[in-house]
């Protein structure tokens, strides 16, 4: 399975699935975490993230 978590992944996964896919797929995920929290959710994980939060954390804590 491709993970890309981090802008400096993004390279492996163009060479592995090519950009179309793995635009694709992040457009997906993020689709997908916007409908389970809300476009104000996906803002909190967004700007938490960026303050250094982990973003894994922080998804769960928005999804419970």
């Amino acid at each position: 399975m491709l993970s890309a978590k981090r802008t400096w992944h993004w390279g492996k996964a163009y060479r592995e699935v090519g950009v179309r896919r793995a635009y694709g797929a992040a457009a997906a995920e993020v689709e997908s975490i916007e409908h389970q929290v809300g476009r104000t959710g996906l803002m909190e994980l967004i700007a938490r993230a960026e303050a250094g939060e982990d973003f894994n954390a922080v998804l769960a804590d928005l999804l419970s």
